[in-house]
């Protein structure tokens, strides 16, 4: 938990101090959730997806690397809204591209993003990210238990499940855009270690290049 609010904070400090109009070049002067292994790798994409969060017509910039991962819960977002002076980091969201929801939320009577964070056998918890235009609010919706139904021997599904999993989804890859390492080279003058990231890993921590 310290570890996430230290990212936070630096995260919205960098904000400030790299402002631009390109939200790449600030996500990538500012710090990372991933700290294991510093540097950029032969295999690292940074992944966009421009979004209407708030459902008035704004786009907000989201953007991750494609390692920066926290398990099944997806990729760990930093959030960038444009303003006169260019782009701000205005927080952080965790979901997976694959699925997510994104337009009114019952439960809450708001306008947001749902994602899915999977347990086992079939349970888990929807959790909901509401933007406000200053800041993000992270809240769990509801459960997903994975009970069976004994009449039929299916797992029940909930209405929430059909709604933010099945009917009303968003598919990230029909969207998302991806910048290669040697894009993020050439137009940012990052220096790409040759290796990839798991080859880095495989080495060990010894070594690493500083970012």
């Amino acid at each position: 938990m310290k570890t996430i609010l230290y990212f936070l904070i630096a995260a919205s400090m960098a904000s400030q101090v790299f402002a631009s109009n390109d939200p790449v070049k600030d996500f990538l002067a500012g710090p990372r959730p991933d700290v294991r292994l510093p540097g950029y790798y032969d295999t690292d994409k940074v992944l966009r997806l421009d979004l209407d969060l708030q459902g008035n017509g704004q786009i907000e910039t989201l953007l991750t690397l494609n390692r920066d991962r926290d398990g099944k819960e997806g990729n760990r977002w930093v959030v960038f809204k444009k303003t006169d002076s260019g782009y701000q980091a205005v927080g952080n969201m965790t979901f997976s591209s694959s699925r997510f929801y994104l337009g009114q939320i019952d439960e809450l009577g708001k306008y947001g993003l749902v994602t899915f964070w999977p347990g086992g056998g079939g349970s888990g918890i929807f959790i909901s990210y509401v933007y406000d235009g200053t800041s993000i609010q992270e809240q769990k919706i509801t459960k997903v238990t994975g009970e069976i139904d004994p009449a039929t021997g299916d797992r029940r599904q909930g209405k929430a499940e059909k709604k933010y999993l099945y009917d009303k989804v968003t598919k990230g890859e029909d969207i998302i855009k991806e910048i290669g390492a040697k894009e993020l080279a050439k137009k940012y003058g990052l220096k790409i270690e040759s290796k990839t990231y798991k080859e880095a890993l495989k080495d060990g921590f010894q070594g690493a290049p500083s970012q």
